[in-house]
């Protein structure tokens, strides 16, 4: 059974409920100022701000959690490279599928070129060369090599 990851579940004051606190205060203190109108505004935009960046900042990580979970139950993996650094970032099935010990250094095309079909490895290799090249998306067909189930 798979459980969202903690902390996706909070709820949050809107806009509203912020302006209102403020508006509660002022009536029962004194009465506000157009500075105080005005710090209240700013306030309270600011703190909308950061309660939309929040969400979609928790948005974000189910969407991730989800991909993840979905690529663990299919068995299927993900993976792309930063072709300034060339450094390549895989999905953590990916690594169990290609059974990737913690020593591997696979952060490198090299090492998933390797996992290629010796036949196919020279159509793939110039595939995505050229894809680097051109800055075009990079999808290919070929046969792997996967190490023998430990």
């Amino acid at each position: 059974m798979a459980f969202a990851p903690v902390g996706l579940h909070q709820s949050y004051l809107t806009k509203g409920e912020i302006l209102g606190t403020f508006a509660f205060y002022f009536r029962s203190v004194r009465s506000p100022s157009p500075r105080d109108i005005q710090l209240i505004e700013n306030a309270t935009s600011i703190a909308g701000i950061a309660i939309e960046r929040k969400k979609a900042e928790e948005n974000l990580r189910r969407s991730e959690w989800s991909l993840l979970e979905a690529q663990r139950l299919g068995h299927s993996g993900s993976w792309s490279v930063d072709v300034s650094s060339g450094i390549v970032t895989t999905s953590p099935e990916m690594l169990r599928s290609f059974h990737v010990n913690r020593v591997d250094d696979c952060s490198s095309p090299d090492f998933w070129f390797n996992t290629i079909h010796p036949e196919d490895r020279k159509r793939i290799r110039d595939l995505f060369e050229r894809c680097v090249i051109e800055k075009t998306d990079y999808e290919a067909h070929y046969r792997l090599l996967l190490p023998m189930e430990p």
